[in-house]
């Protein structure tokens, strides 16, 4: 008798365990791939415009890797904030309009991009890999990108 109840608490042990890894593996695809659960971490969404691929540069980035041209990360890293870009000017068609999650970045190609931004001290630019200084200003600011450069617009 003893050594049967020892062989059902072993298999319920088990059962427990594998149970167990089951549940946990299942949260763990629910976080990772589910769309109630919003990702924890920063994500890139790139969204691209102007030509079918990217065309590299020939001046590398900080990290070394070659920049893009045309190529915009827009960033939130302390707070959510509205933005709006469009292709081509304050007029040209809408690539992008609401919210960046704090901890997200946006990716945005086209050889001319139009910005508004909500709060820009609330974000971090890098046109063409170049890290742009943040802005202190918390009122609307409007911005082009031409030609790997950032002006201030109005």
């Amino acid at each position: 008798m003893r050594g049967e109840s020892r062989f059902n608490l072993d298999t319920v042990a088990f059962v427990t365990v594998v149970c167990l890894l089951v549940i946990g593996a299942i949260w763990v695809l629910a976080r990772v791939g589910g769309d109630s659960q919003p990702p924890t971490g920063p994500s890139t969404l790139t969204m691209t415009s102007g030509s079918p691929e990217p065309r590299p540069s020939t001046a590398p980035t900080e990290t070394g890797k070659p920049s893009v041209r045309g190529q915009v990360h827009l960033s939130a890293p302390e707070a959510d904030t509205w933005v709006e870009v469009r292709k081509g000017g304050p007029e040209g068609a809408v690539l992008f309009s609401g919210m960046v999650k704090k901890g997200h970045t946006r990716v945005f190609v086209a050889d001319v991009l139009w910005l508004r931004l909500r709060n820009p001290s609330n974000v971090r630019l890098r046109v063409e890999g170049r890290k742009i200084a943040p802005s202190d200003s918390v009122d609307p600011v409007d911005y082009i990108v031409k030609n790997g450069k950032l002006e201030r617009q109005g």
